[in-house]
Formats: C-alpha cells, structure tokens, sequence
C-alpha cells in the first residue's frame, strides 16, 4: 500500500514534501523499501530537478542491497 501512495503522491502532489513525509513514515514503521519505493523517488526528484538527492537515493538503494531493474535506471537518465 505505501508504494502506492508514494506513486500517487509523487505525481500528484505538488509538494514533494508530502511523498517525503509518507516516506518516512513508513520507514518509522519499520518497512523496508524496495525497489518500487527508491524507483518512485528517484524519479519524482528527477522530474523536479533535483539530480543530487535522485543519485543520493540511488546509492542508499545499493548500500541497501537493493538492486536497480530497468525502470529504475531509466528514471536516472
């Protein structure tokens, strides 16, 4: 359900703040990202032109052990 909230916020809302917070909450609950999660961050903070925190992320997925698939990579060019 939180992947599915974070895509939807990460598109809709207008304030990223918003798919940030939604984040971190389900970081306080103690569920993990995966590649969904990283792959929807890295590509609403790409969109907003944000490339640092987009690469930061990218590089906390593989500290994770979180491999990158397909769309993952594309959402980085």
């Amino acid at each position: 359900i939180y992947n599915q909230l974070l895509q939807m916020l990460s598109v809709t809302a207008k304030d990223p703040e918003l798919t940030i917070q939604m984040y971190d909450r389900m970081r306080a609950e103690r569920i993990a990202p995966d590649v969904i999660t990283y792959t929807t961050l890295i590509a609403m903070h790409g969109r907003r032109g944000d490339a640092q925190r987009a690469l930061e992320l990218y590089d906390e997925m593989l500290a994770a052990g979180i491999r990158p698939n397909l769309v993952c990579c594309t959402a980085l060019v």
